[in-house]
Order: C-alpha cells, then sequence, then structure tokens
C-alpha cells in the first residue's frame, strides 16, 4: 500500500498544505475510513487545524460521514 510505504520512510503525517490541511483533513473530508484509521495508529494529529480553524472531525461532520466521526 503506498500510505503505507510513505509513512515507513517517514513521510511527515501533519505536513500541511496552503490551506494548513493534512493528508488527515483530506481522507476525513473523502470519508476514507481506512486511510484515516491508519494515519491515527501512525500517530497523525487529530486536533490540528487548518487556517479555517477546522480540525478533520469538523471535515468529516461537514461531510456527513458517520463510521469517520464515530472513529475520530
Amino acid at each position: 500500500d503506498t500510505v503505507k510505504m510513505l509513512i515507513r520512510q517517514g513521510a511527515d503525517l501533519n505536513e500541511t498544505d496552503y490551506d494548513k490541511r493534512t493528508v488527515l483533513h483530506m481522507a476525513c473530508a473523502e470519508g476514507n475510513y481506512k486511510i484515516v484509521e491508519m494515519l491515527l495508529n501512525y500517530g497523525a494529529d487529530k486536533n490540528c487545524k487548518d487556517r479555517w480553524g477546522n480540525t478533520p472531525l469538523q471535515e468529516a461532520i461537514n461531510n456527513k460521514h458517520a463510521t469517520v466521526i464515530s472513529l475520530l
């Protein structure tokens, strides 16, 4: 799996884009349960905020991803 390989090679899980969104923000917004679970298991910060002050949980709530919400 590509995500696992990147993590094992030292990818910074809390690196942000121009909107201060992390890969966890993106996975939560898309409702990708497996990726969210993996990122959390490898230490991604679930309390980080993007430039609008949204956390990954807020992304999941905004997009109505119930399984991801329960995981967070």
